[in-house]
């Protein structure tokens, strides 16, 4: 995963699924209140990735008012891209 196109990935998925930029240091702090379930950040789950045989963490939080839907690598907690919440029943599978 090249980390510095995946950071930028999301920080433009942030913009335009809630409207404000983040910076990068804001979303390494967002990634950071994940890793620690810090606030009200709570894992919902795992969801397949494309056609590979891998899947992506999904967690639901609120940063500064903003609530969100992360999708992350689930050995780093790399946030890969942010959804809009009535995107997360698109996925068949949402797995605890």
């Amino acid at each position: 995963m090249d980390i510095d196109k995946t950071t930028k990935h999301a920080q433009a998925r942030f913009f335009s699924r809630y409207g404000r930029e983040i910076t990068v240091e804001e979303l390494r702090y967002i990634q950071n209140m994940l890793r620690h379930e810090l606030d009200d950040t709570q894992y919902i789950g795992r969801v397949k990735r494309g056609e590979e045989d891998s899947y992506l963490s999904c967690y639901h939080g609120t940063y500064e008012g903003i609530e969100f839907f992360a999708l992350c690598d689930p050995e780093t907690l790399v946030i890969v891209t942010f959804l809009k919440e009535d995107h997360i029943c698109d996925f068949e599978e949402l797995e605890p």
